[in-house]
Order: structure tokens, then C-alpha cells, then sequence
């Protein structure tokens, strides 16, 4: 009994030290400052009523909020959207302005790890977003014979808000001229039955496809479009840009593959398509 007894109480003497152990062990498994801001954006949450968003990102305490006025009366658009290809999502209202209908403000919530950034910007007509591009519309005119048309300014989000982008114009028109455009029949179902079929296809096509942008149904002027940018596989250099745009019962699938480095410049390529499309199926000079 002696024996059993001092060799229970060795195997007690021997669990109370690795539980001592244990414990001071557990200082050691302390969470980083950059672990902490990871953990702190997410989830992210964002709900609209009564004339305000509430955004929130983390949780316990390393939540952070933010309650915001959205400017304008109607709320036009509101999600979660990927605007400069990082880990961080931005969360973009655009609303009309007073009863006007042709004013527009367009917000955007930033959630970062270091905290809750917004920025409120104005346009004349609907801003458009196509990746990290904002293109917004001055309230000036300028008159070309018997038409009016509206002054484009092209912005790129960075980490200071928009700032205005740097447009190689010779590449930009190279570009365009490059596009593959061809009419296709009219159906109001379009664009965005276009945008859903070549989302599904895209994932049947290739194993292992990245996409990189895609717009069910977009807005310029009296203009609808679609848009799916993709690489075949993750890490590839050329990108397949390929959409859809309908104006005034005509319908137009445009197309075309560049790459990376030539990315943002070939979105501003299409964007000066559908803006130069005219109901008669021509395509005009950009304004």
C-alpha cells in the first residue's frame, strides 16, 4: 500500500507540474497587433433605414461602426463591391439627390483594419464603376453641332479616395480600335441574362478560372451593359474581357484579351464604346 501510495503521489506531483506548465505555456500563444486588425474586418455588416447606413466590421472588442447620411432622397444601389483588389471589401451607395432625378452622389465606406474611412463624392448623372475606375459627369455641356454632351471625368479609387487617373489616350484608343464588336439580336432580357450565362459558362470552360470583375447590369446614359473580366486560370497574364451593351432595341457583344499591365486602360477602351454607341448602331468619337 506504501508503494502504491508514493507512486500515486508522484504521478499527482508530476500532472501538477505540467498543468503549472500548461498555464504559464499559455502567455506565450499571445494574438499580433496585425492578427488583431485581421480578425478586427471581419465580418462586415452594413443595413440602411431611415436615411442612414450603419456599418460595422469585427466583433467583441475590436468592433468598429460607423453611421453615415446618405445624401439624396431615393436610394439607387447599394452592396459590397471590390474596388481596388485587396483583401478589404468597400461598401458603395449611390442615391439621387433632392427631386432633381439628374443629381447624384456617390459613397463609399472603406473598411480597413486601422479603421472605418468614408468618402462622399458628386456627379451630375449616375457615376459608373467598372474595377478601381469611377467615371462621374460635371455639370457642364459642351455642344458639338446640334448635340449636347455631358463632360466625363475618370477617377481611381487609392488609398486617399478618388483621385483622377492618368490616361494614356494613345494606348486607350488602341485599344478600342482593337475591341471585337459585332450586333447581335435585341432581347430584353439582356444584359444581365448575358452576365449570368457567361459567369456559369466561364466556371464549365475552364478548371480553375479567376474572375476578376463582372457587372450584371450596368448603367450609362439611356446605355445597359454586362461585363465579365476573368483570367482562365489564377496567375495568368492575359485577361478575357467580354460583355454585352443595348441601346434603343440594338445590341452589341464586345470582346477582347490583354494583358495585366494593360488592364485598366483597356476598361477605359470600353467604357469609351459604350459611351460613343448611338441608337443607329454607329460608333462615335468619345466626347
Amino acid at each position: 500500500m506504501r508503494l502504491l501510495y508514493e507512486s500515486m503521489r508522484s504521478l499527482y506531483q508530476k500532472m501538477g507540474i505540467f498543468f503549472i506548465l500548461f498555464l504559464c505555456g499559455l502567455g506565450h500563444f499571445t494574438v499580433s497587433a496585425e492578427q488583431q486588425a485581421a480578425d478586427a474586418s471581419l465580418p462586415i455588416d452594413a443595413s440602411i433605414a431611415d436615411g442612414r447606413v450603419i456599418a460595422r466590421s469585427g466583433s467583441g472588442k475590436y468592433a468598429q461602426q460607423v453611421e453615415l447620411t446618405i445624401m439624396g432622397d431615393d436610394l439607387v444601389e447599394s452592396g459590397f463591391v471590390q474596388l481596388d483588389h485587396d483583401t478589404q471589401n468597400e461598401f458603395m451607395i449611390i442615391s439621387r439627390f433632392g427631386d432633381s432625378r439628374e443629381e447624384y452622389y456617390l459613397q463609399i465606406i472603406d473598411f480597413r483594419p486601422q479603421g472605418i474611412v468614408t468618402w462622399s463624392y458628386r456627379s451630375y448623372e449616375r457615376p459608373v464603376v467598372i474595377s478601381r475606375i469611377i467615371i462621374s459627369t460635371a455639370p457642364d455641356e459642351i455642344e458639338t453641332g446640334d448635340d449636347k454632351r455631358a463632360l466625363y471625368t475618370t477617377h481611381i479609387l487609392s488609398s486617399n479616395g478618388l483621385i483622377p487617373a492618368l490616361i494614356n489616350h494613345d494606348k486607350v484608343t488602341a485599344l478600342r480600335d482593337a475591341l471585337q464588336i459585332s450586333e447581335i439580336p435585341f432581347n430584353r432580357t439582356l444584359p444581365h441574362s448575358f452576365h449570368d450565362q457567361a459567369m456559369e459558362s466561364v466556371k464549365q470552360l475552364y478548371a480553375g478560372p479567376e474572375i476578376i470583375d463582372h457587372i450584371r447590369l450596368g448603367q450609362m446614359n439611356d446605355t445597359q451593359y454586362a461585363l465579365v473580366t476573368y483570367r482562365e486560370k489564377a496567375g495568368s497574364f492575359l485577361i478575357h474581357i467580354d460583355g454585352v451593351a443595348t441601346r434603343h432595341q440594338k445590341a452589341f457583344r464586345f470582346n477582347t484579351f490583354v494583358e495585366n499591365d494593360d488592364y485598366d486602360d483597356a476598361l477605359l477602351a470600353i467604357i469609351q464604346f459604350i459611351r460613343g454607341l448611338r441608337a443607329e448602331g454607329k460608333i462615335s468619337e468619345p466626347e
